[in-house]
């Protein structure tokens, strides 16, 4: 009796249906995403391949904003920030002066404290390359360090200023301090630059 049953259950066990045993070698019905923020996953064997991830890297392209990506030469790829290809100038959104958030120059001055001013009436903020960087690129705009309300004003870059004054409107004096260096600023409309609206998706 015992002989006679064991054969009967090792065919049973041969004709089950077995999941776990191993993939289907027919192939899936599709892939899977790969980790790569560029690539789709392979699907199996006969199995489409998941989708390429164009937004992997966590931004999309606009009419106006660029993405600047850092191509490694393995392969991989780095989201560095943003080009503003009207303006010609590299930003980052913060909050601009009109209390929206903007993709602003990422370029940064102090305008906390008694300033530096380009004009005798302290009107005229004035701006300092890098004092120890001979031929230091001057950019075309730069922002301001910020207010107690967080928001930041953007200036643009002119000419060099011919002198230096210290103080505030209505109590400005001028500084001994040679001028190489310093630029002219005038205040740029916020509207200038490229407005965003946060979500949460």
């Amino acid at each position: 009796m015992i002989y006679r049953a064991l054969p009967l259950a090792l065919l049973l066990a041969a004709c089950s249906d077995d999941t776990n045993i191993g993939p289907d070698p027919t192939g899936g019905n599709g892939g899977s995403t790969s980790n790569s923020p560029n690539t789709g996953g392979n699907g199996g064997h006969g199995g489409e391949g998941g989708t390429s991830n164009t937004q992997g890297l966590g931004y999309e392209n606009g009419t106006r904003l660029r993405a600047r990506v850092m191509h490694a030469s393995d392969g991989a790829a780095q989201f560095m920030g943003w080009r503003d290809s009207e303006l010609d100038v590299d930003c980052g959104f913060t909050v601009a002066a009109d209390g929206e958030s903007r993709c602003l120059p990422a370029v940064f001055f102090s305008t906390t404290g008694i300033g530096i001013y380009a004009d005798a009436g302290c009107t005229v903020r004035a701006y300092q390359t890098v004092p120890s960087c001979s031929g230091a690129v001057v950019p075309k705009f730069v922002v301001g360090s910020g207010s107690c309300d967080g928001k930041h004003e953007a200036f643009r870059v002119g000419a060099a200023a011919k002198a230096l004054y210290s103080g505030e409107p209505g109590n400005c004096d001028p500084i001994a301090t040679p001028p190489d260096g310093y630029y002219e600023t005038t205040l740029e409309p916020a509207a200038s630059f490229v407005e965003a609206t946060e979500s949460v998706d």
